[in-house]
């Protein structure tokens, strides 16, 4: 190899690692989250949605309030954001330890909040969430006439 082939041979990588780096740091500045990172929760709802149970604690912990909606972004469930609270995001989450999490918080657990729980699940065809709510709800039967869900597109299903 001559001189000049070993120096484009050694060069080459640095110059592609620094190309892919400018690429992403322009990215970040383009958007409001990094590439290459999860976004930061913007919410004690969307950190509920996103299975971030230290953020949910830190917020739990600054005083955010179990019952407030928010706008909040799933990337890997929904097309874009939806404004839930903490327990139907973690509802359409399906994890049953987040909402086990804001239950032990005071999330409420009366049947006006656990019925369209209920639903929202029932419409996801979530087992482990259905069942779970059922066990927690003294109203057993569950019917989903005239219960107003929230709004949101899944990516899937």
């Amino acid at each position: 190899m001559t001189g000049r082939g070993a120096a484009i041979a050694l060069g080459a990588p640095g110059i592609a690692l620094a190309f892919v780096f400018g690429v992403l740091g322009v990215a970040s500045l383009s958007g409001d989250h990094s590439p290459v990172l999860a976004p930061q929760s913007r919410s004690l709802a969307e950190a509920a949605g996103n299975h971030d149970a230290a953020e949910v604690v830190r917020r739990l912990v600054a005083g955010e309030d179990l019952r407030s909606a928010a706008d909040v972004r799933m990337p890997l469930k929904l097309a874009g954001p939806a404004r839930l609270t903490p327990l139907e995001a973690a509802v359409l989450s399906e994890w049953t330890p987040m909402l086990q999490l804001l239950i032990d918080a005071g999330a409420p657990t009366d049947t006006a909040t656990l019925r369209p729980l209920r639903c929202i699940a029932q419409r996801e065809r979530d087992r482990n969430t259905i069942a779970f709510l059922a066990a927690l709800d003294e109203q057993r039967t569950l019917t989903c006439d005239g219960v107003a869900l929230p709004a949101y597109v899944r990516i899937y299903r």
